[in-house]
């Protein structure tokens, strides 16, 4: 049996990192955004069974992109018409924001509330058009990975590590008792190798489908004592992405407590980053 191959741009990317294992079997192939436009690189999309990109431009997230510029549309235009699946990451906040608690669908309105918003469901449509069914997207809830040593990563986990580093405390700007959705890296992982092993197409809530306030959360990931939350802070944002879909076609689920040993080793590495940190500068 030939193995099945699949290309990976971006292997430098956070929501990659810890990939490679779940892919072990399969001819893999990595490409940077510099160089999947080279002529070698370009002939093995086309022969790939799936793409799976983790790149995005550098300024996605600072004003609304032509779709000409747009990486997953370039792809898209050169993969159309083959075999290849594209799984494109998409994100949760193309469903908007609100304070008050929601469960979001798949088949729901999407309300981009930011440039970043807006991009992903400018790309989501652009790319159901060009692809049909070989396009798989996820839209992925928020992550609970390794943490970030490195300032102005703008992203949750981004945010608690480089609090915690600098000051050794996290101070929150919202109630103790949002509510939101949260997934563990292995989740995320297991679900893309599903995807990619299985050409599962369609469009899906890569999510936990049940809610865990930011108290618990942040506790586990920062320590207790660590953790100052702010009296009379504002609900600013709560959700849940029903992942029921997705579920049923790879039987892989998560559960709270999948959540909390995250949180907990989450912990435990920011703890050694801040340790090491402190030798440093001794």
């Amino acid at each position: 049996m030939n193995k099945r191959k699949y290309i990976i741009i971006g292997p430098d990317s956070y929501l990659f990192n810890g990939l490679a294992p779940y892919l072990q079997g399969s001819e893999v192939h990595y490409m940077t955004f510099e160089n999947w436009k080279d002529a070698a690189n370009l002939k093995l999309l086309k022969e790939a069974d799936a793409v799976i990109n983790f790149t995005i431009h550098p300024d996605f997230s600072a004003k609304e992109m032509e779709l000409q510029d747009i990486i997953d549309i370039q792809i898209g235009e050169h993969i159309k018409g083959g075999k290849t699946l594209f799984v494109f990451l998409s994100s949760r906040r193309v469903y908007g924001t609100s304070a008050e608690y929601k469960v979001y669908k798949e088949t729901d309105a999407l309300a981009g509330a930011d440039f970043y918003s807006v991009n992903k469901i400018k790309t989501e449509k652009e790319l159901s058009g060009l692809l049909g069914g070989n396009l798989c997207v996820m839209r992925v809830s928020n992550v609970i990975g390794e943490p970030v040593n490195k300032s102005g990563y703008k992203t949750f986990a981004g945010w608690i590590s480089e609090n915690y580093i600098k000051n050794g405390k996290i101070v929150t700007d919202q109630a103790s008792e949002t509510k939101k959705d949260f997934i563990s890296k292995d989740f995320l992982h297991k679900t893309i190798a599903a995807i990619a092993n299985n050409s599962i197409n369609g469009v899906f809530n890569v999510s936990a489908g049940f809610p865990i306030t930011i108290k618990d959360l942040l506790t586990n990931m920062a320590g207790k004592e660590n953790v100052i939350f702010c009296e009379n802070c504002p609900v600013k944002e709560q959700f849940v992405l029903d992942n029921s879909k997705i579920v049923s076609k790879t039987g892989i689920s998560i559960k709270e407590e999948d959540v909390i040993t995250a949180a907990k080793a989450f912990n435990k590495a920011l703890v050694r980053i801040k340790k090491t940190s402190g030798e440093r500068q001794c």
